[in-house]
């Protein structure tokens, strides 16, 4: 699947390559770099191979921040496991 070039504004891409140069996320930092990658105009398959990334996760970023934006950088908060120990536990420990 041959994807058009990733238009971004100049502050969209000033704020991406923050993320790349100073955040504190590497996983932020990774897909900010993906998104600058098609900015750029390198292909899909270029990118996997540079970024070591399956080719359905190169074009999942790409829909995701079309449809998202900036959110699709950080992790949202799952919940996991509830703790095992309560209140009462915690004051006795």
């Amino acid at each position: 699947m041959k994807l058009s070039h990733l238009e971004l504004s100049t502050a969209d891409r000033a704020k991406l390559q923050e993320v790349v140069a100073k955040g504190r996320d590497w996983q932020a930092r990774h897909r900010a770099q993906t998104l600058l990658y098609f900015s750029d105009g390198l292909s899909a398959k270029a990118k996997v191979v540079q970024q070591n990334l399956n080719l359905d996760t190169v074009y999942d970023r790409r829909k995701n921040w079309l449809s998202k934006g900036f959110a699709v950088l950080y992790d949202v908060h799952r919940s996991g496991e509830p703790p095992k120990l309560n209140a009462i536990h915690l004051d006795q420990i």
